[in-house]
């Protein structure tokens, strides 16, 4: 039971980002010991995985489970009916220890031993087909010497040095760290290469990433931010593709500029000093919108097209480059897939493009596309797809889910 605790503490607490160096010597021991202990360590580090545990541990009585487990967290836990109930579990670190103890446990007293042999079940490779699963924290640093990076949950707290700027990646994030900016100096010496670095994420993927003026951009899936490794002169330049929410850090007299890239080129760009909002700028789904939640921000299209948008606020550009409307929105709703969940208030070839990105599958019509009104409310993003295509049936979308093209086709 003794060594149950200390592994269970020791994952806890390396998913919390808070071991000691001493502590981390210890798990990279016990995870040297075999590579079934490198196996169970993946698993219960993996959002998807640990869901699908709890999901089968509460089969019985879901509801119940769920709501008595929260009561036991905290008495006066407030429970948010949207389904399923036990979506939010994640964000309870006491669900997420019960979970990775009973798997501990399990795993060190049902292992086999040494002396008792395990059966090998053959696998067709030819025929296999590639599971579906929701999509999870991964992408790619491709550095300014070309060099390419994977980001994952996998070899966290990885250091990369480039010149002055530290690069850390903890935890699902990428933190640039510039040592002459924390020490008054100019970050870049005048007259050098300004260097660049591109996170992107593929289909089934996000990120997040912390610039080294402390602004922080959460990436959503097949997006991509091009930026430098330290900010100079008296603007900050990224450019996106796809889909970003950016909460800016304010610096007086250097606003923050994001250009919007696209396959047919620059569609504008959105200024700030200071400010929380985000940018959808798929090319598949007809036109750009930015929503701002806090601040304000000024839009400049390709058009000449210019709008200073106010909290609450969301304005779509079209293909040309004008300006088609503003509107005021519900941000969490406008916001759901940063929050882990899919928007239902969208039209419905919106909404499934933002299905087929996440679950890395195609999307097909057997008929016309459907136009009718958005819908309402939120489905999460971490449910299998067969259980996100079974909600859409009852809102009268139905789907076909075609594991081996990996495509769904709405009939």
């Amino acid at each position: 039971m003794e060594k149950v605790e200390k592994i269970t503490g020791l994952i806890n607490k390396y998913r919390e980002g808070i071991l000691s160096q001493d502590e981390q010597g210890e798990l990279d021991t016990w995870l040297a010991e075999s590579t079934e202990n490198r196996s169970l360590f993946e698993e219960l580090t993996d959002k998807t995985t640990l869901t699908d545990k709890l999901k089968s541990y509460s089969a019985i009585n879901s509801e119940a489970i769920w709501l008595k487990t929260l009561q036991q967290i905290g008495p006066d836990t407030k429970v948010k009916r949207l389904y399923p109930v036990q979506r939010t579990w994640w964000k309870y670190p006491a669900v997420a220890a019960a979970v990775i103890g009973i798997s501990v446990a399990g795993w060190l007293y049902l292992k086999p031993t040494a002396n008792q042999p395990v059966a090998e079940t053959p696998v067709d490779t030819k025929n296999s087909i590639a599971e579906i699963v929701p999509g999870s924290t991964k992408a790619i640093l491709k550095l300014s010497d070309g060099k390419e990076i994977v980001l994952d949950n996998a070899n966290n707290q990885e250091k990369i040095q480039q010149g002055a700027i530290t690069i850390s990646k903890i935890n699902g994030r990428l933190i640039y760290n510039d040592e002459n900016a924390a020490n008054g100096q100019d970050p870049i010496t005048v007259g050098s290469t300004v260097l660049y670095n591109t996170v992107t994420t593929p289909m089934g993927g996000q990120y997040q990433v912390i610039l080294p003026d402390g602004s922080i951009v959460w990436l959503n899936a097949a997006s991509s931010l091009r930026f430098p490794i330290a900010f100079a002169g008296g603007e900050r330049n990224v450019s996106l593709t796809g889909e970003a929410f950016f909460q800016v850090s304010p610096i007086a007299n250097k606003p923050f500029k994001v250009a919007i890239e696209t396959p047919e080129g620059n569609e504008g760009n959105v200024e700030v000093l200071g400010t929380q909002f985000n940018i959808h700028a798929y090319t598949e789904d007809g036109g750009v919108k930015t929503t701002l939640q806090e601040g304000s921000v000024k839009l400049t299209t390709k058009a000449s097209n210019k709008q200073v948008l106010k909290p609450n606020q969301e304005a779509t550009v079209d293909k040309s480059g004008k300006i088609i409307g503003v509107k005021k929105v519900d941000i969490a709703a406008s916001l759901a897939w940063k929050n882990g969940e899919f928007n239902l208030e969208q039209d419905v070839k919106s909404l499934m493009q933002d299905i087929g990105r996440w679950y890395n599958v195609k999307i097909e019509y057997a008929g016309k596309v459907p136009s009718g009104s958005s819908l309402n409310g939120q489905i999460p993003r971490d449910l299998p797809v067969k259980e996100v295509l079974d909600i859409l049936k009852k809102y009268g979308i139905e789907g076909q889910l075609n594991e081996k093209a990996r495509k769904i086709v709405v009939i």
